[in-house]
């Protein structure tokens, strides 16, 4: 299968996607419908976009308003998808279903991509996709390629704009200091926009090489597995992976990802060859001492979690630690859609109570938590993720190499839980 390539007014066309458009418009929408639904009911492309766009342009009809809102609202649309696809790639790798896991995985990333793409003004539809422009027109992305082959080249080719450097500048700021901050502080000889770039290309790999790796999905997604039987890695490394996982992104007074922006910007400080000392460097950032401190050991440690690791490794499908790679990228790239979704939200002064009626039927439908009611901080359903990672841990310790069936089967609850990554959807997306 040839790759796509985007043509020059494809990639001109993708330039003028505006971020600003889609937050406007979040702006104005009007708190009495805010507070009941993502969007309207009479919205003319709500139920089948792709065809009723596709038959829109063919009649020279679009409703760039209603185009415009549809996009809109897909971004946290998206993003709240992705998380529920990474949890079933969790539960499928606790089951050692490996094919299972990278093809949810894969799914995550492609959802994660959709929403960051709609949250700057691009709408993913089948062959003829929409843009967002200033003032809030559209035009037609027409590139004669479905969703799955054009995502990435999309996303490709915004990581390489200085919007995208902009966007994860923001996203990405440990104790409210910018990348960009940090970097000119430690005098890293890598930039901001490089770093980005660095990691949207690891992260959304699976995407940009589908047409080299067509084949290869398609054995996991639709061949027999049991033709193909991968290594079954150990309980105890399953065990791990997810709770590192888990643990990177924990809720925090600090922010949404506070831990995860942490662990990324001593990431970037290695990659980016900083130069000044860590100490001296936390020193002149405004930081008591005692922070100063706690920052500058923190910095200088060269460990880091093990799913941070596999996002930059892109091994086979057949490789035992294939699916840890896929669920690494698929979260890390649902962490950004979702930091990107929320940015907007913020801006647009949407409220907890404005999106009651989605979080609190959410976590009811999806078993986050009882139907008595939703507590009133999601964040404190990190309690019960915490326990099931303590039970899970002490099953280990106890039986190093546990028998995978009695794991599962004693430890039943915690397992369960672990899967329930739509908590991420709602700890990130509340204001």
């Amino acid at each position: 299968m040839a790759r796509i390539e985007l043509t020059p007014n494809a990639k001109q066309l993708l330039r003028k996607a505006s971020r600003e458009a889609i937050a406007d418009y979040l702006i104005t929408v009007a708190a009495r419908y805010r507070r009941v639904k993502w969007l309207n009911r009479n919205n003319r492309y709500r139920e089948d976009c792709i065809q009723q766009y596709a038959e829109d342009l063919e009649a020279n009809s679009v409703s760039d308003a209603h185009l415009r809102s549809y996009i809109a609202a897909s971004g946290p649309a998206h993003v709240i998808d992705a998380w529920s696809f990474v949890g079933r790639a969790i539960d499928a790798l606790l089951r050692r279903d490996s094919y299972s896991a990278i093809h949810f995985g894969y799914y995550a990333e492609l959802r994660s991509a959709m929403g960051l793409l709609a949250c700057e003004g691009v709408g993913v539809f089948d062959r003829k996709h929409a843009v967002v422009t200033e003032p809030g027109y559209t035009k037609c992305l027409n590139v004669g390629a479905g969703t799955h082959r054009v995502v990435g080249p999309c996303l490709r080719h915004w990581s390489t704009l200085r919007r995208a450097e902009e966007l994860l500048d923001g996203i990405v700021a440990p104790a409210d200091i910018r990348l960009s901050e940090w970097l000119v502080a430690c005098r890293a000889a890598a930039r901001a926009r490089a770093i980005a770039k660095g990691w949207l290309m690891a992260w959304g790999v699976d995407l940009w090489q589908i047409d080299r790796d067509h084949d290869a999905r398609n054995l996991a997604s639709y061949r027999p597995s049991e033709f193909r039987c991968p290594e079954a890695l150990p309980v105890s490394r399953l065990a791990e992976f997810v709770r590192e996982l888990w643990q990177m992104f924990e809720p925090s007074a600090g922010g949404r990802f506070a831990v995860l922006e942490k662990q990324l910007l001593r990431r970037a400080l290695r990659v980016g060859q900083a130069a000044a000392s860590t100490k001296e460097a936390v020193a002149n950032m405004g930081f008591s001492p005692a922070e100063a401190k706690e920052w500058a050991t923190f910095l200088s440690g060269t460990t880091g979690p093990e799913p941070l690791n596999q996002a930059e490794q892109h091994d086979g499908i057949e490789s035992a630690g294939c699916p840890l790679q896929v669920i690494s990228r698929a979260a890390l790239l649902a962490y950004i859609a979702t930091s990107a979704a929320a940015g907007h939200l913020r801006n647009a002064k949407y409220s907890v109570e404005d999106l009651g009626f989605w979080w609190r039927r959410f976590g009811v439908t999806r078993g986050l938590w009882d139907e008595s009611g939703a507590p009133d901080d999601p964040s404190d359903a990190w309690a019960d993720v915490q326990a099931s990672l303590e039970d899970i841990e002490e099953a280990l310790q106890a039986n190093h190499e546990a028998r995978f069936r009695s794991w599962r089967t004693d430890r039943s609850k915690a397992v369960g839980q672990l899967g329930a990554w739509e908590l991420i959807a709602v700890w990130g997306l509340l204001p």
